[in-house]
């Protein structure tokens, strides 16, 4: 499936360990792997791809390119909560997990349709405020 392709081929190099400089960012020199990184990588990849994502999400097919977007997500967020980054006492990390997948897809998809008015950068940040633990 073409929607579930171009996930795989977003989530595959947001992930890698090895990033190489690109036209409109560059995460090649940054050694910290941290949360941040990737959460503004992934902003990065829909800021660039906003026009055929905007197309997608604006299809009869878009419940499959967010679904395999929350596939993508989810073991993300476990990953977020396991190292201690989100932590919310007397709340399974499950439920967590399903609030943060859930939410960081909206706020993906919502972002691109209102035409990215915000930076990559300022969107982690959002995030990060709304959810994180003191971020390490």
């Amino acid at each position: 499936d073409v929607l579930s392709s171009f996930c795989d081929s977003i989530f595959s190099h947001v992930f890698s360990l090895s990033c190489k400089k690109e036209t409109g960012h560059d995460f090649s020199s940054s050694r910290v792997l941290s949360p941040t990184r990737y959460i503004t990588h992934i902003f990065y990849h829909f800021y660039e791809d906003r026009d055929l994502i905007s197309s997608i999400l604006n299809s009869e097919g878009s419940y499959v390119f967010i679904d395999e977007l929350k596939v993508k997500l989810s073991s993300f967020m476990d990953d977020l909560i396991d190292e201690g980054y989100v932590n919310y006492e007397n709340v399974p990390s499950k439920l967590v997990s399903i609030v943060l997948t859930e939410s960081f897809a909206s706020i993906l998809s919502h972002w691109v349709k209102m035409g990215c008015i915000a930076t990559p950068e300022q969107m982690c940040g959002y995030f990060v405020s709304l959810y994180f633990s003191t971020i390490r």
